[in-house]
């Protein structure tokens, strides 16, 4: 027995293969800006991600998916929270000030939470608040790139 999917399911399958493709020839693309031969310190690369807007710009992987986390209850009580997608672009990003000073300006500290082959994690976190930032990074061709940035703050 076959079973179709119906015509949403398709558009959506189609949807996604397309970001995913977007997604792996952003890295391609990204990857060409860093040559380096051996893998690249994490701690060392987020200093100079946070310090430095055009570095943090040339090390983002573009369209910056960027999920912004809803909270709430259904009508019987039950948790509805869902993350909303968004996308960043290139020229949004370019234009803002480093991470850095923007921590610095809004008394924000970060917190490297977890380092693999791969993938690196970077909470940033207002002190004694439910303000949350997650920065997810990707490691490609020995090189560390943003991803994406989850917004847990209610």
């Amino acid at each position: 027995m076959h079973i179709s999917p119906n015509r949403g399911t398709k558009e959506a399958l189609i949807s996604i293969l397309f970001l995913f493709s977007l997604f792996l020839f952003s890295v391609k693309a990204n990857a060409s800006t860093c040559k380096i031969k051996q893998p690249e310190n994490f701690a060392i690369f987020f200093k100079n991600f946070s310090a430095n807007n055009p570095f943090a710009v040339a090390r983002t992987v573009y369209p910056l998916r960027y999920l912004k986390w809803e909270y709430g209850l259904d009508e019987k009580g039950n948790d509805d929270s869902s993350p909303v997608l968004m996308f960043i672009t290139k020229s949004q990003d370019q234009s803002g000030i480093s991470l850095l000073s923007y921590m610095q300006e809004n008394n924000l500290a970060f917190e490297i939470k977890e380092v693999s082959k791969k993938t690196a994690t970077v909470t940033i976190f207002q002190a004694q608040s439910d303000w949350k930032l997650e920065y997810h990074f990707v490691q490609k061709n020995r090189c560390w790139f943003l991803r994406e940035i989850e917004n847990l703050s209610p």
